[in-house]
């Protein structure tokens, strides 16, 4: 029926049928949801498979074809590639060849990605055909289907052919090219070579001809990293008198590919090999800066998706420390956000791996990134990078200290100017590269929007927090806090209740207004008579609740009188003249002395507050006073 009906259902009615049809509406809605990306994908794939730029055969386990794209309809020289469907493989394939393909799908046990050539009839046309085997397997590893890749190479093995019996447009053919090039003879000696491979050679065309060809010592030239690997790789490809092979050094000059390409004469006996000698060094540097910038755009996916639910500050920070420390991939990783109040200055996170460090060490580093290196890092536009971390200045000795020689960090910026910075550093001997240089300033300004979302929530859960008349913490901020210093190690710590005498008649005296500027004014001449550690919350209209730790009884006592003096000096002025002097309660409750549960001293604090002294207000006249 689809989610729509069961949708309408839901809204028409009520209760357990209502819930039951609206869940059921949600999961067909997810159902259509994910069909439509199933079809949407399958039909991509349909379309890069009829695209692909080589012809593409796709076979059952039987050999059977069930798929052919377009290119191999041309390639194979028939009407359509529907016409391919339902045929064997082997009907293609030439007799003696037939064994190479079964041995090429069967090598997808041991090999990803088998490579082969073989000879197919093409019409009434013999075509040389080089393959590529790729597997089709299901959840359990279980090859359900081969995909063939087909490109044919029958102009390369004609080309061949020309080589072997002209000599002489070898040799024209071979120093026009780009790529170095080497004959050795059936004899083992060098028939032929070009520039390009004389010039990689540090030698001349005239004096390679004829020499014995020595792996072992002809390419020392090039400085190859592996050279055994080098010689063992080569052993192998010159075993193969039948099918060219190709492979991939790393030297001191750059990168190279060694194809080595079997030379036959007409009657398909060897006479020598052919060796192509690519220099790819720029194709390898590009691909592996695609990977780089693949692995980045990877990061900063990951890294959005993991912030992307962040609702506060403490969470923002947790959720950043493994992504950051994993996509930038260096040693340490630092994030400090600066504090617009509060006691700290500043909001840090530190990540340093499963490496072993001293946490005064660590303490050292956060202190001196508030102290030293954010003020300077804030002051710039951009990125600030030191390879070597200067020991002349007061920060810089500390990193060095921790082990950390090389440094770059970068301004994080809102709309209203700068919250923090993000840094990076590496150990002695380790390099910062462009490549973490591009991906810290990409990472920037993600940044910098989710910490200023999560200061908008942080805001928004202290805006819930406070009382919106005094500004101060509310009943369940006090509990919290009360609660939390219970379970702190420190044992005196007490709680003083403060309540205004006869408030229901002074505020139908004054008003809800003047009560509210009266609670305003009691609220802050607390908040000077006592500690900055202390916690002050309204509890309801007229009491006040101080929460105070390393309170002695005695401590208590001073207290209690301090906030009846400041409380005393108040007045509310009434409308006919008169002045009301605010008198309160006052009940207290210390920790050890009176209990250690954190409610039985409130409630203990409340009683005591209720079986204080009443007293009638005291009302004068403004002029007499």
């Amino acid at each position: 029926a689809g989610p729509r009906p069961f949708q309408r259902l839901a809204d028409e009615h009520i209760g357990e049928f209502a819930q039951l049809a609206g869940a059921i509406g949600e999961m067909l809605a997810r159902l259509e949801t994910t069909a439509d990306r199933l079809r949407t994908r399958e039909r991509a794939f349909e379309s890069l498979y009829q695209l692909a730029p080589s012809a593409m055969i796709s076979l059952d386990v039987t050999g059977q074809i069930i798929e052919a794209n377009r290119r191999a309809a041309e390639l194979l020289m028939v009407r359509d590639e529907v016409s391919l469907v339902g045929r064997n493989i082997l009907d293609l394939v030439m007799p003696e060849d037939r064994v190479v393909l079964r041995q090429t799908v069967d090598r997808l046990e041991v090999d990803h990605s088998p490579h082969g050539e073989i000879r197919m009839t093409a019409g009434d046309q013999i075509i040389h055909v080089s393959l590529d085997c790729a597997g089709v397997r299901d959840e359990t590893g279980s090859i359900q289907s081969v995909r063939l890749s087909l490109r044919d190479i029958s102009l390369s093995r004609k080309l061949q052919r020309d080589l072997e019996d002209k000599s002489r447009l070898l040799n024209l053919i071979i120093d026009h090219m780009s790529d170095g090039i080497l004959l050795v003879d059936a004899n083992g000696r060098i028939a032929a070579c070009n520039r390009r491979l004389a010039t990689l050679l540090h030698s001349q065309p005239q004096s390679l001809t004829g020499l014995p060809y020595d792996p072992e010592h002809l390419w020392d030239d090039l400085g190859l990293v592996e050279p055994a690997l080098f010689l063992s790789r080569l052993q192998q490809i010159e075993g193969d008198l039948e099918r060219p092979a190709q492979e991939r050094f790393e030297s001191r000059a750059g990168t190279f590919q060694f194809q080595g390409i079997p030379v036959q004469d007409t009657a398909g006996h060897p006479v020598g090999r052919l060796w192509v000698v690519q220099e790819i060094t720029s194709q390898v540097q590009s691909q592996r800066l695609l990977n780089q910038q693949t692995q980045q755009l990877q990061a900063i996916r990951l890294l959005g998706q993991e912030l992307a639910q962040v609702t506060d500050t403490d969470q923002f920070l947790l959720r950043a420390e493994q992504q950051l420390y994993d996509a930038l991939g260096v040693e340490v990783v630092g994030l400090a956000l600066r504090r617009a109040q509060g006691p700290k200055r500043s909001l840090q996170l530190l990540h340093r791996g499963s490496m072993s460090v001293s946490l005064d060490i660590n303490r050292q580093i956060i202190e001196t990134v508030e102290c030293h290196l954010m003020p300077q890092i804030l002051h710039q536009d951009d990125v600030m990078f030191w390879a070597e971390v200067p020991r002349s200045t007061p920060w810089g000795k500390v990193f060095h200290r921790a082990g950390l020689t090389c440094l770059a960090g970068a301004p994080l910026r809102g709309l209203n100017g700068p919250i923090g910075i993000l840094w990076i550093a590496r150990r002695g001997g380790e390099h910062i590269e462009r490549q973490h240089i591009y991906l810290l300033e990409a990472m920037l300004p993600l940044l910098a929007s989710r910490v200023e979302v999560s200061s908008l929530f942080d805001r928004l859960g202290a805006s819930r927090l406070a009382d919106p008349v005094t500004g101060l913490a509310t009943e369940h901020q006090f509990h919290v806090d009360m609660l939390h210093r219970a379970m702190r190690p420190e044992p005196d710590w007490g709680i003083a209740m403060v309540r205004i005498e006869h408030h229901d008649m002074l505020l139908e005296v004054i008003g809800q207004s003047g009560f509210n500027d009266l609670m305003r004014q009691m609220s802050a001449s607390i908040c000077r008579v006592i500690r900055r550690n202390c916690t002050v919350a309204r509890l309801d209209d007229a009491t006040l609740a101080i929460l105070t730790p390393d309170a002695s009884e005695e401590n208590l006592g001073r207290l209690a009188q301090r906030l009846r003096d400041a409380i005393g000096r108040i007045e509310a002025g009434l409308c006919d003249g008169h002045v009301w002097k605010l008198e309160v309660h006052i009940g207290t409750a210390q920790c050890p002395t009176d209990g250690t549960d954190p409610e039985r001293l409130l409630a203990l604090a409340i009683s005591r507050l209720h079986a204080s002294g009443h007293a009638m207000p005291a009302i004068a006249n403004v002029s007499g006073s």
